[in-house]
């Protein structure tokens, strides 16, 4: 058996993070490890989990693009891509 990869869901709808948990948890070798719905809680979790994956939805309309690289949280040795609505 593989280690499943581990993945944080950050979005601020619990219809939206529970949606794609139920997605991503039908691929038996993903596990959604925790779900936050704010950066602050995401950055904690990931602190706390260090998940594989941070996947990060929000509306650019919203949040100014110096606000956005906190979705980053702060880790430069990851890669990250933002999902927009």
């Amino acid at each position: 058996m593989t280690k499943p990869i581990n993945i944080l869901l950050v979005d601020d709808h619990p219809v939206v993070r529970a949606g794609y948990r139920r997605l991503l948890e039908t691929t038996p070798d993903m596990q959604v490890v925790a779900e936050a719905a704010d950066g602050e809680t995401g950055y904690q979790l990931y602190q706390a989990y260090q998940p594989d994956i941070v996947i990060v939805m929000f509306n650019p309309n919203q949040i100014g693009y110096k606000d956005s690289e906190q979705f980053q949280f702060g880790i430069s040795e990851i890669d990250s891509t933002q999902l927009t609505k």
